[in-house]
């Protein structure tokens, strides 16, 4: 198993102790990561990468596994693979990937992260091709997989059909200033952004919404209208997981106050907009849509053709942008207000800037 970019204790606990068990019986792990991480399990061949350095080092990995192989890489990452400098350590990655019968390759949250990882994810599924193994993506969130499926993404509509006309990132919706903002699900975003400069592209606005679980200082602050939203235990949903697996439940509490469960908050807006689409009475009519959408959606491998530029001609300005290592008990507001978390050792541990 190659591991790359990923903390995995911090990211996804019960996969890293999985993942424990099975080194403790002989399967053999390489990382590739921004720094060392206290993994708690023998790690065979450990490769420490500064951002700027992490496709350079992949492509070196790479590379090793084209000689060890015999096998030519795709043409679209010959420059970049050609002149990366190989070492005895990319080497021993290599090895202990071709050493196992059952292989794979992750990409974590923090490759996810990476300005680069469109670069990243075409390195790893060539490595993949190469070494017979599997790929593999550590979705960062409880539910990132049921969000894309769902359309919650700018160029994706549900059941991942292609948008006709994509919408914007965050980050692009936070460099550029819009009218009005509508901010979903107690986001804080001095803290959920990682952008300095988000606050005061939202104080620009004429018009911000926070719908929200907690009236916090700085939701008053940056926002002209606030509506009460339950959390996640408050409503009822579904959850897929990295495995594809549907995962619906019931809600744990009823919503204190007026507050009321997001899709509520957000059909309601719908209707008074005068928009199709919003005639939800329940979130069973909203997984039935999703799931009629995604009938046809069926796993897949990485199709794409992505050409990795050499490092000379890398863009500069993707090499410098940071990449932050959230701790696991500042990733929402929930979590964020929770005194037995924040009293950890995990939870006292600050935000690391690579």
């Amino acid at each position: 198993l190659l591991v790359i970019g990923a903390n995995l204790r911090r990211e996804v606990p019960i996969l890293a102790h999985r993942l424990r068990k099975a080194a403790l019986r002989g399967a053999q792990v390489a990382m590739l990561n921004p720094a060392r991480f206290p993994h708690l399990f023998p790690v065979r061949a450990q490769l420490t990468s500064a951002p700027a350095d992490l496709v350079g080092d992949l492509a070196a990995v790479l590379a090793a596994a084209a000689a060890a192989t015999g096998k030519s890489v795709p043409p679209q990452l010959a420059s970049a693979v050609g002149e990366a400098r190989v070492t005895d350590a990319h080497r021993a990655a290599t090895q202990t990937l071709l050493s196992g019968e059952r292989r794979a390759v992750w990409l974590g949250a923090l490759a996810a992260r990476h300005a680069s990882f469109a670069d990243l994810r075409a390195l790893a599924a060539a490595l993949a091709q190469l070494t017979g193994a599997t790929l593999g993506r550590l979705a960062e969130g409880g539910n990132a997989a049921g969000a894309y499926l769902a359309g919650a993404i700018p160029h994706r509509l549900a059941g991942a059909r292609a948008a006709a006309r994509p919408g914007l990132t965050a980050r692009d919706m936070l460099q550029r200033p819009l009218r009005a903002y509508l901010l979903l699900g107690g986001l804080e975003p001095s803290i959920d952004a990682l952008d300095p400069e988000s606050l005061r592209m939202l104080a620009k606005a004429e018009l911000v919404v926070a719908v929200t679980p907690f009236a916090s200082e700085e939701a008053k602050r940056i926002a002209r209208v606030l509506l009460p939203m339950g959390t996640f235990a408050e409503t009822s949903g579904t959850y897929v997981n990295c495995e594809g697996l549907w995962q619906s439940h019931p809600g744990a509490a009823a919503p204190v106050g007026e507050a009321r469960p997001g899709w509520k908050v957000l059909r309601v807006l719908g209707n008074l907009l005068g928009l199709e689409g919003f005639d939800y009475q329940s979130s069973e009519d909203v997984l039935r849509e999703v799931r009629e959408a995604c009938a046809g959606v069926k796993p897949a491998g990485y199709q794409g053709s992505h050409a990795v530029p050499r490092a000379a001609d890398a863009i500069d300005g993707a090499a410098r942008q940071p990449l932050v290592d959230v701790p696991m008990y500042q990733t929402d507001a929930v979590v964020r207000r929770a005194p037995s978390l924040q009293k950890t050792r995990e939870g006292r541990t600050a935000a690391v800037t690579y």
